[in-house]
C-alpha cells in the first residue's frame, strides 16, 4: 500500500481558500455562526498541570490560523472544503484523509463552523470502499475514489490516523456548538473499533489489515483520543485501547531516551523493519516521520486528563532531548535511532519534529527554558507543506492552552 501522508515527497501547494473571515476569539462578534465560541486565549480546561511558553500571545495562533488557511485550504463548489496536500501518496492526489482529520480539529479548535462543516461534507462524500463510513485515505479528484488496477480497493482504504482525528474533531463540534455532531461521532467511532482497530486492541494500519494483525504505527497511538471516545460512548473497550497504547510504550521505547519507532509488530512488541506491509519512503524501526508525533499526541492525554503514564513518558523524552541538543532548538535533528543518535542521512532541522517535542516539554516545568527557545524557534517557521504547518499550529494550540477538552 501506498504511504500514508509522506511529507519528504510534499510537492508544491495552492493558495485558494474558503471564503471565511478570520476568527477572534476576543471578539464577540467574531465566528460566524455561532460567534465568541472560540476557547479563551490561555484556556484549555484540562487536569493536568501544565506550563505556557512565556513569550507566547494569542495573535501568534492567529497568524499561524490565517496562513495555514490562506495556503492549504481549498474551496470545491459550495459544499466542500479540503486541505490541499498534494505529493503526499505520490499519485497525482489533491489530499489525504490524516491532511483532513488535522484540518478538522484545526476549524473546531478555532470556532470557523462554515469551514467545519464543509470539511466534513466533504470527508462523507469520499468513503473507503472496504468500509462505507470511514473516509478514503487519499483522494485524486473531487467526487471519486481512487482503485488499484487489479480492484481490490487497497487505494480506497481508510488510514487509521486520519479517521481517529476526524470523529474526535466531530467531538469537539459537539462540545461547541450542539446539533448532531455527537451521533456523528459516535457512529464513526463503532466504525473505527469494527475496522481500524485489531483483536489486541492495537490500532492497524487501516481497514485494509486483518482484525488479528499485530502490526501498527506510533503515529496512530492517541490514548487523549481514545479517553475522549470513552467518555463520548461509556465503552469501556476505549480506556482498554489507551492501555493498550501504554504498554505498547513501555515494551518499545527506549529506557533512556523514550523514543519509540515509526512501525511495531509482535508480541512482545518490537520495532518493525518492514513496515507492517505499507511502502514508505523513511526506515521504520526508528523515530521518524511517523514517531516524531508521539510526544504531542501523549502529551494531549495528560493536559487534559492529568495522565501520570503520559508524563512519564514524554518527561523522559524532554529530559534526553535536553541533553542532546543542550537546549538549542536548532539543534534538533530530522530523525533518531532509538537510542538518540541521528539516523544516518537525517542531520538537518525539521519543524515536524521540534513542534511535537516542543508539545511534549509542558508537562514538568523544570523545561520552562527549553520550552520558551523551542517554542519560539518553531512559531518563528512558514513551513511550506501541509503536513508541516498542521503540525506546527496542532502543537502550538496545544502548548498555548488554547486546546480545549472534547468532554
Amino acid at each position: 500500500m501506498k504511504t500514508k501522508f509522506l511529507p519528504l515527497l510534499a510537492a508544491a501547494f495552492l493558495l485558494i481558500g474558503c471564503p471565511s473571515e478570520p476568527i477572534d476569539p476576543e471578539d464577540p462578534n467574531s465566528g460566524g455562526d455561532n460567534p465568541g465560541t472560540n476557547p479563551n486565549p490561555g484556556g484549555g480546561g484540562g487536569t493536568g498541570n501544565v506550563i505556557k511558553p512565556s513569550s507566547y500571545q494569542y495573535s501568534h495562533i492567529t497568524s499561524k490560523y490565517d496562513s495555514y488557511k490562506t495556503r492549504f485550504l481549498k474551496y470545491s463548489g459550495n459544499n466542500y472544503c479540503y486541505i490541499y496536500a498534494t505529493g503526499t501518496a505520490g499519485d497525482g492526489e489533491i489530499t489525504v484523509s490524516e491532511a483532513h482529520g488535522y484540518g478538522m480539529i484545526i476549524f473546531a479548535l478555532m470556532g470557523d463552523k462554515e469551514i467545519f462543516d464543509k470539511m466534513n461534507a466533504f470527508r462523507k462524500a469520499h468513503l473507503s470502499t472496504m468500509n462505507n463510513g470511514l473516509m478514503a485515505w487519499y483522494i485524486k479528484t473531487v467526487g471519486q475514489v481512487p482503485r488499484t488496477s487489479n480492484g481490490d480497493a487497497m487505494d480506497g482504504s481508510a488510514a487509521t490516523d486520519g479517521d481517529l482525528d476526524i470523529a474526535y474533531a466531530l467531538l469537539l463540534a459537539s462540545k461547541k456548538w450542539g446539533g448532531n455532531y455527537k451521533n456523528e461521532a459516535v457512529d464513526h467511532i463503532t466504525k473505527i473499533k469494527n475496522s481500524l482497530m485489531s483483536s489486541a486492541k492495537r490500532t492497524k494500519l487501516g481497514d485494509w489489515k486483518s482484525i488479528n494483525s499485530m502490526d501498527t504505527r506510533s503515529s496512530d497511538w492517541m490514548p487523549g483520543h481514545f479517553e475522549a471516545f470513552y467518555k463520548a460512548t461509556n465503552d469501556n473497550y476505549w480506556r482498554q485501547a489507551r492501555d493498550t497504547v501504554y504498554k505498547l510504550l513501555g515494551q518499545v521505547s527506549n529506557s533512556n531516551t523514550g523514543l519509540v519507532p515509526d512501525f511495531v509488530t509482535g508480541t512482545p512488541a518490537r520495532a518493525d523493519a518492514s513496515c507492517g506491509g505499507a511502502s514508505e519512503a523513511n526506515p521504520c524501526d526508528i523515530y521518524s516521520y511517523n514517531a516524531c508525533r508521539v510526544p504531542w499526541r501523549i502529551a494531549l492525554d495528560y493536559a487534559h486528563n492529568g495522565e501520570n503514564r503520559a508524563k512519564t513518558q514524554i518527561d523522559k523524552i524532554s529530559a534526553w532531548l535536553k541533553d542532546a541538543t543542550g537546549e538549542n532548538a536548532a539543534d534538533i535533528k530530522s530523525s533518531y535511532n532509538l537510542n538518540g543518535s541521528v539516523a544516518n542521512g537525517y542531520d538537518f532541522y525539521d519543524i515536524i519534529f521540534a513542534a511535537p517535542f516542543a508539545a511534549g516539554m509542558i508537562a514538568n516545568s523544570n523545561n520552562q527554558s527549553f520550552l520558551n527557545k523551542t517554542y519560539d524557534n518553531v512559531r518563528g517557521k512558514t513551513p511550506n507543506e501541509a503536513y508541516a504547518a498542521a503540525l506546527q499550529l496542532l502543537s502550538m494550540l496545544l502548548i498555548t492552552g488554547n486546546w480545549e477538552a472534547p468532554n
